[in-house]
Parts: C-alpha cells; sequence; structure tokens
C-alpha cells in the first residue's frame, strides 16, 4: 500500500489525536475530582443549624482547575471539547466565587447569630434584629438543603446562589 509515502500525515493525524485524546482525559478526571468533594456541615453552637467546613482541598482543586481550564482554551487541539472546556471553566469560576461569598456570609452570620439571639438586643435594635431574621432565615434555608446534599460542586453551582449571598 507504500505506507511509507504517507508517513507525515500518519505521524500528525497521529499526534493531533494524542494531544485532542490528553484534553479529553484531563476533562473527564477533574469532573471525577468533583465527584468526593463534600462539605462537612456542624452545628453551629445551640443555634438549631449547621455552619459550612472540609472545603480546604476543594479550594486547592478550584485553582488547580481553573488554571488547567483556562490553558486549555488556548491549545490548538481544544476544538472537539471547546464548549465543553467553556462550560467547564464557568463552572470553575461559578464555584470559586460562590464560595468565596459563602464564606464572607458564614464569617460575619456566626458573629452576629449570637448578639442578635440576645432578648436585650432584640428589644434595642429593632430594625437590625428584623434586617438580621431576613439574613438568618436565608442561612438556615441554605444550610438545610446544603446539609441534606452536601455535594460542594453542586450546592455552588446552584443558580442564584452567589447572588443570594
Amino acid at each position: 500500500m507504500d505506507m511509507i509515502k504517507h508517513n507525515m500525515i500518519c505521524e500528525e493525524v497521529g499526534e493531533r489525536a494524542g494531544k485532542e485524546y490528553h484534553i479529553e482525559k484531563s476533562l473527564k478526571k477533574m469532573k471525577e475530582d468533583w465527584e468526593p468533594q463534600q462539605f462537612r456541615c456542624p452545628d453551629f453552637k445551640k443555634s438549631g443549624t449547621q455552619t459550612i467546613s472540609g472545603f480546604d482541598e476543594a479550594i486547592n482543586l478550584l485553582d488547580e482547575h481553573i488554571v488547567t481550564a483556562q490553558a486549555m482554551t488556548f491549545s490548538p487541539f481544544k476544538g472537539p471539547f471547546t464548549e465543553e472546556i467553556d462550560e467547564w471553566l464557568k463552572t470553575m469560576l461559578c464555584v470559586s466565587d460562590t464560595l468565596e461569598e459563602w464564606v464572607k456570609v458564614q464569617s460575619n452570620w456566626t458573629y452576629l447569630q449570637p448578639v442578635f439571639d440576645s432578648a436585650d438586643i432584640q428589644k434595642q435594635l429593632q430594625a437590625e434584629c428584623k434586617r438580621f431574621k431576613g439574613v438568618d432565615i436565608k442561612w438556615r434555608t441554605i444550610m438545610q438543603s446544603v446539609t441534606a446534599e452536601p455535594s460542594i460542586l453542586e450546592n455552588c453551582s446552584v443558580e442564584g446562589r452567589k447572588e443570594n449571598f
């Protein structure tokens, strides 16, 4: 069949296929890495609700996956996976932003919850107490759903969650 004449073309096709396969494999591995990532939801004092913890590994994974996905967007071999790469990068950035806001809100909520739980404060700062109560209700609702399904990826990908925080 005189394949030797087509050696260069075969090498190019093989090399391209190998690099595309590497991208496909990397995307699959990144998605699998998120399956075991879950929040721990310890009770917060005697408040009757929880807080999130156990996301340090997820933050490291986020940083790694954002950099990897961004690098993939510049690959000349991304062609068949362009939409999947873009969607994954968008998801990782959303998870990162949401988790950042969540941690800020949690920090403020854990500080203010015992303060506004005080009967004296409730009498003295009625307007502020009412505002905190609205935040507290949202917090408890979110934490109830997180406790039932603690997947970090799922919870940080909920539409509107970042804006809620």
